[in-house]
């Protein structure tokens, strides 16, 4: 006699979030010279860094798409378009897959936009202020349009938890993967504070045109990534440790503004752990809630 619930296959493997593809923007230079340089001040060999000519990321995007889709999107969202598909092409995976889900943190969102849309009002009243800056003003824009321009299907959305959104959507995503929501999602972290904000409060850190995406699958090899809430250790630093046991810790708070200070630890992170190091982990505390995160990256 057939038994009308057959059993499950049972998986004996734990499966986590792998990290197949990452893309770091930084007006500093990649992930490997950032690392590069804090190794080196480290080490007190540190040298005069080059001014660099804050590249414009719709060039890595010419011939992708239509350039009157791009016009109108601001710098902080065409940033963020460019990070995403450089991790997609990393992980082989552009053109982008359609059930592929997208999580972006971010503190202070398309702040620039938003002051713009009041400056607007102040300047020429309701009735004539920008359209383009109040649809723009929201904090998951960015989520929104590049939803859009990569044709995504999957779950999107925006975290907005202080210093800690890309820690917030770091754990979404790999939620969304580990309950068999989607098989592949794009996590990143952009954040565009404003001098016109920071006049009122100086102690906004300023971010130009940074990002960070990783994309990430469900797997039982690789390299994982993990977000552990409530953890203790050093804040604002990248402790690395290598292949030999030795450890290093790494200041990254200065990498970026809020939500992007810890993304580009993380992304500085990975970097050593591709190059053969065991373990990178970065902590950071929320300063009103004083909740932290440590997130990390080992082999397994």
């Amino acid at each position: 006699m057939t038994s009308p619930n057959p059993p499950r296959e049972v998986r004996t493997s734990r499966l986590f979030p792998v990290v197949t593809g990452a893309c770091l923007l930084h007006p500093e230079g990649s992930a490997a010279e950032l690392l590069a340089s804090l190794n080196a001040a480290r080490a007190g060999n540190a040298s005069a860094s080059a001014d660099r000519a804050a590249a414009d990321p719709v060039a890595s995007l010419a011939g992708r798409f239509p350039r009157g889709s791009l016009r109108r999107m601001p710098i902080y969202a065409r940033t963020g378009l460019a990070a995403a598909i450089g991790a997609l092409e990393e992980a082989g995976a552009w053109p982008c897959p359609e059930q592929t889900g997208l999580v972006i943190g971010t503190f202070f969102g398309c702040q620039k936009t938003s002051l713009d849309y009041v400056d607007s009002i102040l300047d020429d009243g309701p009735r004539l202020s920008s359209p383009t800056s109040f649809s723009h003003a929201v904090n998951n824009m960015a989520c929104g349009l590049l939803s859009l321009m990569l044709g995504l299907k999957g779950p999107c959305m925006t975290v907005c938890n202080q210093e800690l959104s890309f820690a917030g959507a770091l754990a979404a995503a790999g939620a969304m993967l580990l309950t068999g929501r989607c098989e592949r999602v794009l996590c990143g972290a952009l954040d565009e504070a404003d001098e016109r904000l920071q006049a009122v409060f100086p102690d906004i850190p300023l971010s130009g045109r940074t990002a960070f995406f990783l994309c990430l699958e469900a797997g039982d090899s690789g390299i994982a990534c993990d977000c552990a809430w409530r953890a203790e250790g050093p804040d604002g630093t990248l402790a690395v440790t290598q292949a030999d046991g030795a450890e290093a810790a790494l200041p990254v708070s200065a990498l970026g503004g809020a939500a992007l200070s810890q993304a580009a630890g993380l992304a500085l992170g990975l970097e050593a752990v591709r190059g053969g190091a065991r373990r990178a982990s970065v902590r950071a505390t929320a300063k009103h809630s004083g909740l932290s995160a440590t997130l990390t990256l080992q082999r397994i």
